[in-house]
């Protein structure tokens, strides 16, 4: 029976109790059964459903709207298609009830028949508003509608479908490798099992409740996955409300429950998933098993920016008249949702595997500024376009229009720069805690160090601090060829490297990287302006064996300077007063002598003339 391995605070590889034989024979063959029907329905289903929605969107287009892919028991949700649309009288959130006076068909094939028909014939829609007045709109049928609005931007409807779905089956491909992955490789292990089923579920074809138990098992593979239980309010809240979305999103499929209570089904859930990782995280000690916590932190983290930028893309194409720019903010909206689905997979893959947990700081931080950044330039874009419109129609009389949305947009841009500034230094001091305080603390402790500290003391000192701030497993300060001080690695054992290794000639404006080395991959020379090469700061790989980030380059390099002025100053000082220690010696020991001269003298009343001759 395999057990979970502890020591101190760091989790060898948690493996949770093998399946019983026949269900774990019978888990085995359902999941090549649904991997195979995964398989069919990325491969032969996706493409059959992109061409009937092809079919159905343009059927749409040719009457002057834009028809969506939510299903309604009512009708078929739709908004205009441009300005065009726009002008015929379609409104964003529209339900189609009927077609020439005939209740539009619920079935996707023969809803597309009802839409579809000659070029030039009158064509009578009936649709509800969201106001819930019901109006009969008289159009004409031309399929060139979208053509002729985005003649000129350099996409049009295919090669912003087709790209789309490119871009869906690269993701939906990936997620088939990881869950073929895990289950090769981690077949006992029940989280990473957990997690390859429900991607295969969630990709096999079935039925909308088969997603929502996917969605419901990946949940579980999270919150199972730091102690192979639910224990704490918080992991429990996250599994109720992921329960509970659900269930609302099946409702509001099958028009029992209003689509308007979408954006928040669709947020809590995650959320709540965030916060119960969080205070797992807050709760573990320091080690590989708090690692493994934050690389899932940045698996789900990265989700929720992903979807906001998504919904931040979908809030300015229902915004935008313009049918081409719209396109190309569907593309990226398409991007980010697909980029989004794979990064809770993609967190906790990293985590079972443990490779280059290490970089789940700098990936969390990066990804919470985006999202804070996106919402706040989001919310000024969308309350100075309504302020400048409510404005200038109260003292100009006029529509503003897109003069408003122009420029919402030019002071969103106005304050990006320093908008991007203070959320990128939050974002680190948050999440980069260790890496911003070596960039600050390290600098004024070196600065005091240098007028009281000898070299070895200052070099230990800069170790200990690099053990934190960047978690080197060791490393070492040479000077002169030299080693001052070490850390986690035997004095000697530096010497040998560095009779065989030397120290790089030249280039000391730049970090010196051998990631084949096994001792000191990094090497970092301590060199500053009017001081010179004071000496080399060598660092051993990371805990978990990798390489060390950009961001932890960047600050080795900003601490080299001061670093190297500290360690010259500390040389020189230190050898200013050992040469001045050696003469005061030098003068006692002349002293000495005389005494004991003069003591001689006295003991054999010799003449001091005499003895001194």
């Amino acid at each position: 029976m395999e057990k979970t391995v502890s020591q101190g605070s760091d989790v060898v590889e948690a493996r949770g109790r093998p399946f019983k034989t026949a269900a774990f024979i019978a888990y085995r063959v359902l999941w090549v059964v649904l991997f195979v029907g995964a398989i069919v329905s990325v491969s032969y289903g996706g493409l059959t459903s992109e061409l009937a929605t092809q079919r159905q969107q343009k059927a749409g287009f040719a009457l002057g709207l834009s028809p969506y892919l939510q299903p309604s028991a009512e009708g078929m949700l739709l908004g205009p298609l441009g300005k065009e649309g726009s002008r015929i009288g379609f409104r964003e959130g529209d339900l189609l009830l009927a077609v020439d006076g005939k209740r539009l068909p619920s079935e996707d094939d023969a809803r597309v028949a009802a839409l579809t028909g000659p070029a030039g014939d009158a064509v009578r829609l009936t649709v509800r508003h969201q106001d819930g007045i019901i109006r009969t709109i008289g159009v004409v049928r031309d399929p060139y509608r979208l053509q002729r609005s985005m003649a000129d931007w350099g996409i049009d409807y295919e090669v912003r479908r087709w790209t789309a779905f490119a871009i869906f089956l690269i993701a939906w491909s990936a997620s088939l490798l990881t869950a073929l992955l895990l289950f090769l490789r981690r077949p006992r292990e029940k989280v990473a099992q957990l997690l390859s089923f429900s991607l295969v579920l969630g990709l096999a074809p079935g039925v909308d409740l088969q997603y929502s138990l996917a969605t419901i098992v990946l949940t579980l593979a999270v919150l199972l996955f730091a102690t192979r239980r639910i224990s704490t309010g918080w992991q429990w809240l996250a599994l109720a409300s992921v329960l509970i979305g659900e269930a609302c999103r099946s409702l509001m499929i099958y028009g029992f429950l209003s689509s308007s209570w979408f954006p928040l089904v669709a947020a809590i859930p995650p959320a709540a998933l965030l916060l119960a990782v969080m205070q797992q995280l807050r709760v573990t000690p320091t080690g590989i098993a708090r690692q493994q916590i934050k690389s899932v932190l940045f698996g789900i983290t990265a989700f929720c920016v992903l979807r906001l930028a998504n919904s931040a893309l979908v809030y300015l194409q229902a915004h935008v008249d313009d049918l081409a720019l719209g396109s190309w903010i569907i593309l990226f909206s398409h991007l980010t949702f697909a980029l989004s689905a794979l990064a809770i997979p993609a967190g906790l893959l990293i985590s079972l595997f443990r490779f280059r947990l290490y970089d789940a700081e700098t990936a969390i931080s990066r990804s919470v500024a985006f999202g804070a950044l996106t919402l706040i330039l989001l919310a000024i874009f969308a309350a100075s376009g309504k302020i400048i419109e409510a404005l200038g129609e109260r003292f100009l009389g006029a529509e503003m229009g897109a003069w408003s949305g122009a420029l919402g947009a030019a002071i969103a841009a106005v304050i990006t720069v320093p908008v991007h500034g203070r959320v990128t230094r939050w974002a680190e001091r948050r999440f980069q805690g260790d890496l911003f305080r070596l960039r600050r603390s390290l600098p004024a402790l070196v600065a005091d160090l240098r007028e009281t500290a000898d070299p070895q003391a200052l070099g230990h000192a800069t170790l200990a601090r690099l053990g934190t701030g960047v978690r080197a497993a060791h490393g070492a300060v040479t000077a002169n060829g030299l080693v001052i001080a070490s850390r986690g690695v035997e004095p000697d054992t530096v010497t040998d490297w560095l009779r065989h290794a030397g120290e790089a000639p030249g280039d000391h404006d730049r970090l010196h990287a051998d990631r084949g080395d096994p001792l000191f991959p990094l090497r970092v020379p301590l060199y500053a302006d009017g001081v010179g090469l004071a000496g080399w700061l060598l660092l051993g790989p990371r805990p978990d064996g990798s390489f060390y980030g950009k961001d932890e380059r960047e600050t080795l390099m900003e601490i080299a300077d001061p670093v190297a002025r500290a360690l010259a100053i500390s040389s020189r000082r230190h050898s200013e007063e050992t040469a001045r220690a050696s003469a005061f010696d030098r003068l006692t020991q002349r002293l000495t002598d005389l005494e004991t001269l003069f003591d001689r003298l006295v003991a054999s009343r010799t003449p001091i003339g005499s003895a001194v001759t």
